[in-house]
């Protein structure tokens, strides 16, 4: 059920993330791939406009058998420095992590004698992480897109209060029209 939940969170967002401009075709949009503790992981559509952006990302790496991970993100910004082909921006963003499986570990039997069990355990684990960031941008030709950055965040697991203040690099690449 909290998949569920996930899913239609990151859905809204999206429309959270898109611009309402007056002019729409001045808004520069960008789909393609991130991975970062503050953009979230996954395939990743951007909405630039007038010096603002605002990005989604999402990837379910989940069956309903064995469980599995998903992870979204967001992320919003401004570039302070620069123009089309390379730029210096701001931002903050989120990152979800969800993750449910099952954890096994081996308890051995008396004396060793090799009769020992498999001893297996369900979790549900959710991580949020949020913070500012640096990045620096190049965009080549008019299409491509490239960014990386610098967050600082503090990463949080639900239910268990601060996990870690962490500085992972990220990444965003994809196709820009």
């Amino acid at each position: 059920m909290k998949i569920n939940k996930l899913l239609t969170s990151a859905v809204l967002a999206l429309f959270a993330v898109l611009p309402a401009p007056v002019d729409a075709s001045s808004v520069k949009n960008t789909v393609g791939f991130t991975v970062g503790s503050t953009t979230g992981l996954g395939l990743t559509y951007r909405a630039s406009y007038n010096n603002w952006f605002g990005q989604l990302a999402m990837m379910p790496l989940w069956n309903k058998e064995d469980g599995g991970r998903v992870f979204s993100g967001t992320q919003f910004g401004k570039r302070i420095q620069g123009d089309d082909s390379f730029y210096l921006n701001v931002a903050f963003g989120t990152g979800v992590m969800y993750a449910q499986g099952e954890d096994c570990t081996w308890t051995e039997g008396e004396d060793d004698d090799h009769s020992g069990s498999r001893v297996c355990e369900d979790y549900e684990d959710v991580y949020l992480a949020g913070g500012p960031s640096v990045g620096l941008g190049k965009v080549w030709g008019e299409h491509f897109h490239g960014e990386i950055y610098l967050p600082i965040a503090a990463v949080w697991k639900v239910g268990s209060g601060l996990d870690a203040v962490v500085p992972y690099p990220g990444a965003t690449f994809g196709y820009r029209w």
